[in-house]
Formats: structure tokens, sequence, C-alpha cells
């Protein structure tokens, strides 16, 4: 019959809030439930506001059954809840022929995301109350190749690959578009059991990549502005290094007592992506221990510099290091300065 009930609601003014898929955002009037007041006979109505129908199509003009396709208020300042990705989103799936039908927009601009399989997801923005969209799907593409050590040529047998945008995560020419290059991060895959050494990366769109490959016991490799067309790439070849390793002591400047916690890691992209990288624990990166100690393995001989840093001391980076495969080199210890004081007083003007 519709009835709902609140109990032991706390002193104040409220409203009751209707969020349903399929109906507009209704509040009620303006309740005062001060002094443990009950109030009854709340009336919600639920108003099925605009809605947007179309159909989704491939790119021979056919229909796409079973795509998932949602859609939600872009982001702005008004709605501050949509804002977070979980405002008033409504989701269904085409029908057999493509066709959809999402409603309980208020009017004004709707953005829709549409996602099937063997295609690229779809984003386009247009007007509730819509009744002839049509969004069209490009076919999405794969990467296949073979892993194998630069040592003696075998294939590697385990490793994980991970494609990410060309230039890295942060695009100074596209500051907007760091949300869909950090959507491709999800084109990682971890391969195992690999007799062969061979993997597949699906679901791509076309575009330049950098390929990076990491394995237990050799050096991270990549693979720059790797360009995947709409048909793919296929027979790409990785070479992986021996691993090289750095060793090293990180200790304080001013007393020369080991630093545990330090982390230490390569120095390469910007600011931005060294943050991401380490916020994902990708890549190359060791702690300093208790003995302020570290070893850095997975390191490849392209020409490296490393970065320190350590909540209570001064970051520090290290001279660029040429490694051959295989060598294990020790740095000695890495001094870390805690900065200068300033010590002082505030008085009154009295």
């Amino acid at each position: 019959e519709g009835r709902f009930a609140f109990e032991g609601v706390p002193d104040g003014k409220y409203q009751v809030v209707l969020d349903e898929p399929g109906y507009r955002d209704t509040k009620s009037a303006k309740l005062d439930l001060s002094s443990g007041r009950i109030v009854v006979d709340v009336v919600v109505v639920a108003d099925p506001g605009l809605a947007v129908m179309g159909r989704v199509v491939d790119p021979d003009g056919a229909g796409v059954a079973k795509a998932k396709i949602s859609g939600r208020r872009p982001p702005s300042l008004t709605y501050m809840y949509d804002n977070m990705g979980n405002g008033h989103l409504v989701s269904d799936s085409t029908d057999t022929e493509g066709h959809f039908k999402l409603a309980g927009f208020d009017a004004g601009k709707v953005t829709l995301t549409v996602e099937a399989d063997g295609f690229i997801e779809a984003e386009s923005d247009v007007q509730a109350g819509a009744t002839d969209v049509s969004i069209a799907l490009q076919r999405s593409c794969s990467l296949a190749g073979i892993v194998v050590s630069s040592a003696d040529g075998e294939p590697v047998h385990a490793f994980r690959a991970r494609l990410q945008p060309s230039g890295g995560l942060f695009n100074p020419a596209d500051p907007l578009g760091i949300e869909k290059r950090m959507t491709s991060m999800r084109h990682a895959e971890s391969f195992k059991d690999r007799e062969d050494g061979t993997f597949t990366l699906d679901d791509l769109e076309p575009g330049t990549y950098d390929l990076m490959v990491h394995a237990e016991g050799f050096g991270d490799t990549t693979i720059e502005d790797l360009e995947i067309g709409a048909d793919g790439k296929r027979g790409q070849v990785v070479m992986l290094p021996p691993e090289a390793r750095v060793t090293g002591l990180v200790v304080s400047k001013r007393t020369g007592l080991p630093i545990e916690g330090a982390e230490i890691a390569p120095a390469k992209g910007s600011a931005i992506d060294q943050m991401f990288e380490g916020m994902m624990g990708k890549g190359p990166h060791a702690t300093s221990d208790r003995k302020g100690q570290f070893t850095l393995r997975g390191l490849d001989s392209k020409p490296l510099s490393l970065h320190v840093r350590h909540t209570d001391y001064r970051e520090r980076t290290i001279d660029p290091l040429v490694l051959n495969p295989g060598e294990t080199r020790d740095i000695g210890p890495l001094p870390l300065s805690d900065g200068g004081r300033i010590h002082g007083r505030g008085l009154d003007r009295e």
C-alpha cells in the first residue's frame, strides 16, 4: 500500500525523500519533530518525471542486446551527491533489438554510459525527455604477445602485464581526462603456468599505450608508445632481463642512526604519476627495516634515479645509476635530513 514509518527519530526538522529507480527524487513538506512530536499522514507523491529512450547499435547499425546502460545527472555543484558517482543513477539492459528506456529524470542534461561485451564503453550527454537517442558502440580490440627471458630466450611462465596510456596518467594537454586514463588501469592481468609465455589483454580501446611487464627474478620492463589499432596487435615480443638489485642503508644525517620505514623507489614520471604508482603499489619499491637496510629488486639496466622518502625527513633523490642485468649494487649509506628548525614565541601587541 506504499506505507512507511520512521521510529526513534531525534528532535529536529526533516523531509522524507523518495529515492526509487524509475521516479524522480521527491521530497515531502518540511516536518517539525521537536519535543517528541509525532507526525502522521505524510504523503510523498511518486513522479515518474522524464524518460530517455533510444537504441544501442554496433558499427554496422545492428542492435546490441543485453548492453548495460545507465543514466545520471552530470556532476555539478547543485547535486553534490551525484558528484560522488552514487546520486540518482538509473540502470537497465537493452532488449534483443538494442532498445532501452530509463525514467525518473528531472528536466536537463543526462549522462548515459553504455557497457557491452566486445565493445568499448561509451558515454553520451542527452536531454531528459529525448525519445530517439542512438548510441553507436565501437568494437574493442586486444593485444597478444609472448614474454621471454633475454638471457636464454626461454618463455617466462608467470608474469603480470599492464597497459596504461602513453605519457602517464596525467596529461597536461588533457587534465580533465585523468578519470578515463585511470580507467585504463583496469587493463592489467596476471598470467600463471604459461608454458609458452603467451598473453592476451582484451577489451582495449585503440590508442597509444605503454606496456609494463613484471615477473619475479626479472627486471621490470616497459615498452613505450605501443600503437594498437582498431584490429588490435599480435605477436608483441617482450624481453625480460635478469633482475638487478640495489642495496643500501638509510640513516639520519644529524645523528647517523638508522631510519626504519623509509620508502625507496625509482623516480620516474611526473609527481602525480609517482603518487598514483605509490598508491597502487606498482613497480619496484622497498622499505628500510629497523636497521635502516633495504633491498630494491626487479630493476632493469636503464639509467635509474632513486627517490627516498620518510614522513619525518626531507625527501631525497639519488643521482642516476646504470646497472648491468643481474647485478647487485650496494650504494652505501643514504643520509636523510630532518630539516631545519625554527624556535620562537608569539607575544600580545600590548
